[in-house]
């Protein structure tokens, strides 16, 4: 199954990236994403509204506004958890909602962990159900392709593969808890 057919099978909401209007605009008007007025988050000594993404009743996601693009994706992927087994009709197993929030989580962290190290705003993922439940967080960009695939919860231990389509290739394993993952920078740092 290809990506854009796992894409319209996850869901027919869409999220419009402006700046200028800054709202995030849902098809299915679902009341979990909220903009919050009050709150705000310093970057750089700038004040930025922050968006909250509620996860679950117990679960919320604050980014700051300038990952616009970002938060409209993560609300977006949020039907992954309503793939319940043979999802594709061909066997898949279903996904449990702590592996979502284990993905999104670590992304988020580490988005967040990039803005503020290196004042590199990464490129926004492709969140994506892939094999035996586990999700890939995937970058296919014009001069790099990144993959990290995030296992079935409790399992922490993500894999990654990353390409520069130059010379670098990168392979390995991480603990999602550390999120200050610098050797993907050598893939994420290029221009387009």
């Amino acid at each position: 199954m290809n990506v854009e057919t796992i894409k319209e099978k996850l869901n027919d909401s869409y999220c419009e990236d402006s700046f200028i209007r800054k709202e995030c605009i849902s098809k299915k008007h679902d009341e979990s994403w909220k903009f919050i007025n009050k709150d705000y988050h310093l970057l750089l000594g700038k004040r930025s509204n922050t968006f909250t993404i509620k996860i679950t009743d117990n679960f919320f996601i604050e980014l700051p506004r300038i990952f616009n693009e970002l938060a409209c994706k993560i609300e977006d992927s949020k039907s992954i958890t309503a793939l319940q087994e043979n999802w594709d009709d061909e066997g898949s197993v279903g996904y449990k909602q702590e592996t979502y929030i284990q993905a999104v989580d670590f992304l988020a962290k580490y988005a967040i962990w990039i803005w503020d190290a290196f004042n590199i705003l990464i490129d926004t993922p492709e969140i994506l159900p892939a094999q035996n439940g586990s999700i890939d967080l995937f970058w296919k960009k014009g001069k790099y392709d990144l993959l990290i695939n995030i296992p079935p919860y409790p399992n922490a231990i993500a894999k990654f593969y990353g390409d520069d389509k130059k010379v670098t290739k990168i392979e390995g394993e991480f603990p999602l808890k550390s999120h200050n993952q610098g050797i993907f920078l050598c893939l994420l740092n290029n221009e387009e």
